[in-house]
């Protein structure tokens, strides 16, 4: 059983005073795109790590693992490995709820190759990021992982087989030059 897991307690320190996951982007709340698909994905389960009561209104179909606020990431990360582990997941695939270019399509292939690879993750270039997954054999690592890089340690190394080419699906928001950036390069309005 597959458990998707959608990190969505960031800090927004870089964006400003609001927070980046309620801010629009094509039309709809930024944290939207990334939960809609992963609903679309169709995982047996789906989790969001949320410190944001606002932010987990966005979220139906999503079981709410609450965040408590200023966290770092590695934290949202151990508190969704955690969850699935207890639901039995064999898999997990983790993604960013400030990655609105993120598709269903992508979801499924990284889940795939975890699945014939223990884990995998996106790639863009040389740059290795989520969407990623990872099987049952590595929870006791991500749940070991600190500070805001998760557990993009246990993706460096990863095979090529394991790597999804995700070219043009990667950005992710931190300031509202990103937003603007990735609202522009999608044919924002």
């Amino acid at each position: 059983m597959t458990v998707g897991i959608l990190l969505a307690a960031g800090q927004s320190r870089r964006f400003g005073p609001d927070n980046k996951l309620l801010a629009a982007f094509r039309g709809a709340p930024l944290a939207s795109h990334a939960a809609e698909a992963m609903r679309e994905a169709q995982f047996a389960r789906r989790l969001a790590v949320v410190a944001d009561p606002a932010v987990a209104e966005l979220l139906a179909g999503f079981e709410i693992v609450e965040a408590s606020p200023g966290q770092p990431q590695s934290e949202s990360l151990r508190l969704g490995i955690s969850r699935a582990s207890s639901l039995g997941a064999d898999r997990v695939v983790v993604a960013l709820a400030d990655m609105p270019l993120v598709t269903a399509a992508l979801l499924s292939e990284v889940d795939r190759r975890c699945a014939d690879y223990g884990a995998s993750a996106s790639q863009d270039g040389d740059r290795r990021s989520p969407p990623a997954g990872f099987s049952r054999t590595h929870y006791e690592a991500l749940l070991k992982t600190s500070g805001d890089k998760g557990g993009s340690a246990l993706i460096q190394d990863l095979p090529s087989g394991a790597l999804v080419d995700a070219a043009g699906f990667l950005g992710d928001v931190d300031t509202i030059a990103d937003l603007m950036a990735l609202e522009w390069r999608a044919g924002g309005t």
